[in-house]
């Protein structure tokens, strides 16, 4: 894990949300931000991940059995760390568990100040295990666990997270919104925007772009960034298109990015009524 720099203050970043080997891009909007917030302050990232028995991967393929704890993303001081979880039934109780294995790194850390990303059970985790050590928390939000909290039992950890929680982030307005009505105070709780690095998203020539991809100068475009999952309406995104097509025929899909569905993009996309107006660059 490391010894602090004296010279910097130290904080601990506790979140589930972080690239793992085989998803280097998992969390990677907090990886970015750790890296941000590296020039301001010492930054060690600690990732508490649930691991299920093997036979839960029968009934949830996606579930995690096993974790290396040995990998670290580049350019970051990481420490992950595994706790007992089983599908839905733990649910109620992983934020204590979790809690358990957090306190010891946090009692060697020793930072100035702790902050989570993700509500619960991790975010619960983290306000437990730090206040009891004294360290002020900071939970943020970054959409689904205010958006999407799966049931009722989670709802009343969730707010009492944003209850008990020094301080709470969120990524806008309206997720600000949802917090204080879950009990966030007011007077303790913000919205800060995402921000990116412009050294890699900025504005360039808009027909130089449209030339090297092949887009006519009157060609409308609807641009999709993000990972081709259910979950973000790409199934509602490509039935809109389909339908926007009659009306406007010279309509193009621009989608980059990757996930489970992408072949099922390449396929609408190839097909001959389509073919010309989906691009997947």
């Amino acid at each position: 894990m490391g010894t602090a720099n004296p010279q910097m203050p130290l904080i601990t970043v506790v979140t589930p949300l972080f690239p793992l080997p085989h998803q280097p891009y998992r969390g990677r909007f907090i990886y970015e931000t750790v890296v941000g917030l590296q020039r301001y302050a010492d930054v060690r990232v600690l990732c508490p991940i649930p691991v299920y028995p093997a036979w839960s991967r029968l009934f949830r393929p996606h579930l995690l059995t096993r974790l290396d704890t040995s990998y670290s993303p580049p350019g970051v001081n990481a420490t992950y760390f595994s706790y007992p979880a089983l599908p839905l039934i733990s649910r109620p109780w992983n934020g204590a568990v979790c809690s358990r294995r957090l306190r010891p790194y946090l009692e060697k850390l020793r930072p100035a100040v702790v902050l989570s990303y993700w509500l619960y059970p991790e975010g619960y985790a983290a306000v437990r295990a730090s206040h009891a050590l004294g360290i002020p928390a900071i939970v943020g939000s970054r959409g689904s666990d205010l958006r999407r909290i799966p049931d009722p039992v989670t709802r009343r950890l969730v707010a009492k997270t944003l209850r008990e929680a020094d301080y709470v982030l969120t990524v806008s307005r309206e997720l600000r919104s949802l917090a204080l009505r879950l009990g966030a105070r007011e007077d303790r709780s913000a919205s800060i925007l995402n921000g990116c690095d412009s050294n890699v998203f900025h504005p360039t020539d808009r027909e130089a772009a449209r030339e090297k991809l092949g887009i006519l100068p009157g060609e409308k475009v609807i641009l999709y960034v993000g990972r081709f999952v259910k979950a973000k309406g790409i199934p509602e995104l490509t039935a809109a298109f389909t339908a926007l097509l009659n009306e406007f025929p010279h309509l193009r899909l621009v989608c980059v990015g990757s996930g489970p569905l992408k072949p099922g993009m390449e396929s609408l996309a190839s097909t001959a009524k389509r073919s010309d107006r989906i691009l997947m660059p």
